[in-house]
């Protein structure tokens, strides 16, 4: 593999995990990630009906701290190409916290959706699924 001449401040893949954390950052992400995922699957149980409206919601938050990590570098510049004419997406460095937290604010969502779909499909009343399953 060619060594990318990175900016300053940047890394070359984006991470919102999953993986193991292995550093202090990746530790804050995986935090990060639990209290996301906990916070939003803890307001579902509130539903009265999925809220596909805050799921969206959070789906396009998720997507916005990731256009907000992106930095657009020429081509040339990174791969020392002055040949090149195009650009490559890097990423902030340290974007890792933000990115896993809007990471685990969808997957908590996804999960009750997911819970909520199934127990309806089994029969449970929707007034019960909230309070007496998701809240717990």
């Amino acid at each position: 593999m060619t060594d990318l001449a990175l900016p300053a401040d940047t890394v070359q893949f984006y991470n919102d995990g999953p993986e193991f954390p292995t550093t202090p950052l990746l530790l804050k992400a995986e935090q990060a990630y639990r209290e996301g995922f906990a916070t939003t699957a803890s307001a579902a149980a509130s539903w009265k009906r999925v809220d596909e409206d805050m799921i969206e919601e959070m789906w396009r938050s998720r997507r916005a701290v990731r256009r907000k990590a992106e930095i657009l570098v020429p081509s040339a510049e990174l791969f020392d190409r002055p040949d090149m004419d195009s650009e490559q997406i890097v990423y902030r460095a340290g974007h890792d916290v933000e990115a896993a937290r809007a990471r685990g604010k969808v997957h908590g969502l996804e999960f009750a959706r997911q819970c909520w779909d199934e127990l309806e499909a089994e029969g449970v009343s929707k007034v019960l699924i909230g309070p007496l399953v998701l809240a717990p």
